[in-house]
C-alpha cells in the first residue's frame, strides 16, 4: 500500500512539473565545444537561445557561424528564413562585448575572420520572428 502511494505521488509531481516547464519560455545557453560543429535546435514562440563559442586556441582566429535549415546533409535556408531574429557579438574574455550585427529574414550567417582574440567568444543570441510560433534549424560554427 505504502509502494502504491509512494508511485502515485512520484508520478504526480512529474506530471505537474511537466506541466509547469511546458507551459512557460525557455532561455538556453549552448557551448560550442569547438569549430567545425553544428548543433540542431528548435524554438517555440516566446523562447530565447545563446550559443557561445570560446576561442581556447591562444591565436586569434577566425569563427564564423551559419544557420541553415535542420536536417544534417541540408545547407539551405528555404525553411528557417524569415523565422529567426537576434544578434551576434564579440564578448571578451574580461567580459566586455561588442555588437557585431544582426539576424534577420535572409541574413543568417556571421562572425570574425581573423579576429577572434584567444579568451574571447562569439555569441549568438536567437529567438523567433515575431509571428512564429515554432522554427527548428541547425547552427554551424566553423573556420571558414
Amino acid at each position: 500500500m505504502m509502494i502504491k502511494k509512494g508511485i502515485a505521488m512520484v508520478l504526480a509531481l512529474l506530471f505537474t512539473f511537466g506541466i509547469a516547464t511546458s507551459a512557460s519560455a525557455a532561455s538556453q545557453t549552448f557551448t560550442i565545444p569547438r569549430l567545425d560543429y553544428f548543433l540542431q535546435h528548435g524554438m517555440n514562440s516566446g523562447d530565447s537561445s545563446s550559443f557561445v563559442y570560446t576561442n581556447t586556441t591562444g591565436v586569434t582566429s577566425t569563427a564564423i557561424f551559419r544557420i541553415t535549415n535542420v536536417n544534417p546533409t541540408d545547407n539551405g535556408t528555404d525553411q528557417v528564413k524569415n523565422k529567426l531574429q537576434g544578434t551576434y557579438s564579440m564578448r571578451y574574455a574580461n567580459g566586455t562585448s561588442v555588437s557585431l550585427g544582426t539576424i534577420s529574414g535572409s541574413t543568417l550567417s556571421g562572425g570574425l575572420y581573423n579576429y577572434l582574440a584567444p579568451g574571447a567568444s562569439l555569441v549568438v543570441d536567437l529567438k523567433p520572428a515575431s509571428g512564429v510560433s515554432q522554427v527548428s534549424f541547425k547552427i554551424t560554427f566553423s573556420k571558414q
